[in-house]
């Protein structure tokens, strides 16, 4: 093992790589099972080892609480989502609508299917994974965040094409909007954006290093934060056509109390990602690793 530990394992002791990579995971304090989690900004977490195999006999709970008792929470599963498939009796990751098991469960799920969207009904969800003593897989990843309010915010888009548009376009877009739209594509595909109207409020004279203070649209390829970014739009400065490669593009909206324009309506269609020939192997491990290059797991 690579870490350094106060625990001494005897040398006499013969363990196979598995069992040396779950001890490193152990006495390196690598993959943290549960725990009490009060959101200050959208986060994530994970099945230990995720995205490689999570180790047998786990059982870990999360408990999130939002900053404040009238907040709800939204949670969404990234789509390389992968427990043991037997009715899920032996492992599998719970939804509880409060902050114990005795709170109204919203799902039990297993397989290779990811679940929906999950919003909850107060200020606490708990999060349950367990798994037993034999056949693993790759585990699960969780985004959390405070349920953003208003009209339309916060969508996820599945359809193989659709509409984005900021609430209420083409009429003026509301004050305070904090929203999150999602376009997910299934394995090896790609997301095309083309925005029709783009119309936000401008940040004439931004500070060095600023950019768009006020009202603005940004974009990622991934998941928000997570994923290469893609740019910072305000004004009329139109991001225009818009490519994903990874099967999840993020758009987050901001605006401020004071002025408002139209916003912006733009088309998006997913289509079949086709790899040059020789990137055959790139694409493999893409579809392996959920769409990201930067785990060091899926690096190697």
């Amino acid at each position: 093992m690579r870490c350094q530990s106060t625990t001494r394992v005897p040398m006499e002791v013969h363990v196979s790589l598995r069992q040396l990579t779950q001890l490193s995971a152990f006495f390196c304090g690598a993959d943290k099972c549960g725990g009490d989690i009060e959101i200050h900004a959208a986060d994530y977490l994970t099945s230990p080892g995720y995205p490689g195999a999570y180790p047998p006999s786990q059982q870990c709970v999360w408990v999130i609480t939002a900053p404040e008792p009238g907040q709800k929470i939204l949670i969404n599963f990234n789509p390389h989502f992968d427990l043991e498939d037997r009715d899920c009796k032996y492992d599998y990751v719970e939804v509880y609508n409060g902050g114990d098991e005795l709170s109204p469960m919203l799902g039990k799920f297993c397989g290779k299917i990811a679940p929906s969207p999950i919003i909850s009904s107060g200020s606490q969800l708990l999060i349950k994974f367990v798994s037993d003593y034999e056949t693993h897989g790759a585990g699960f990843s969780v985004r959390y965040e405070v349920f953003k309010t208003g009209p339309e915010c916060s969508r996820n888009f599945t359809a193989p094409r659709g509409v984005v548009k900021t609430p209420g376009f083409p009429e003026k877009y509301p004050n305070n909007l904090d929203c999150t739209f999602m376009i997910f594509a299934p394995k090896m595909s790609e997301i095309v954006v083309e925005f029709d109207s783009f119309d936000m409020e401008p940040d004439t004279t931004p500070p060095p290093g600023a950019l768009c203070r006020y009202d603005w649209l940004e974009i990622w390829d991934g998941f928000p934060a997570v994923g290469p970014h893609i740019g910072r739009y305000c004004g009329q400065t139109s991001p225009g056509r818009v490519v994903s490669y990874t099967g999840i593009l993020s758009m987050t909206i901001t605006t401020d109390n004071a002025i408002a324009r139209e916003g912006f309506s733009a088309n998006y269609t997913i289509r079949e990602r086709n790899l040059p020939p020789g990137h055959e192997d790139e694409g493999e491990q893409l579809e392996r690793c959920g769409g990201y290059r930067r785990w060091s797991v899926c690096d190697r």
